[in-house]
């Protein structure tokens, strides 16, 4: 099925087997949009990490045996730094659009940080407010 061409799209690195660095590559994927759950946050990454856990997840013997997961797109990545577009209900009393975050993303390996925009849960204490001295590739 070919994609909607308007459907926003977001770029994000992914993966389909394991085998880091040579099993990732970029692809156009659709974007998260509204409605959000109440606390969610949609923000634009600005820097994003790969860390070990990052890597051990994507050479994982087990992840590639589970159904379900063997033929799935994933995208790694937790560590991410970057601007709110959007807020659900509860979170939008701590965090507004244009606000500046950096956090961890606990989320299934198939919504990582390392894309242009994702989808964070400020419930587990996913976001942090940046604080403006600091260079966002910092908290990244």
């Amino acid at each position: 099925m070919a994609a909607d061409p308007a459907q926003p799209t977001t770029r994000a690195w992914i993966y389909t087997t394991g085998g880091y660095p040579s099993c990732l590559s970029q692809a156009s994927l659709p974007a998260p949009t509204a409605p959000l759950a109440p606390t969610q946050l949609l923000v634009r990454v600005r820097a994003a990490a790969l860390n070990p856990v990052d890597i051990q997840l994507m050479n994982l013997p087990l992840a590639w045996s589970l159904p379900g997961l063997a033929s799935a797109r994933k995208t790694p990545g937790a560590d991410y730094a970057g601007t709110v577009l959007a807020c659900g209900s509860e979170a939008g009393r701590s965090f507004a659009p244009g606000d500046d975050v950096f956090g961890i993303h606990f989320a299934p390996p198939a919504s990582g940080t390392l894309a242009e925009v994702v989808v964070v849960d400020v419930a587990n204490g996913g976001a942090a407010l940046l604080e403006r001295a600091n260079k966002i590739q910092d908290d990244a």
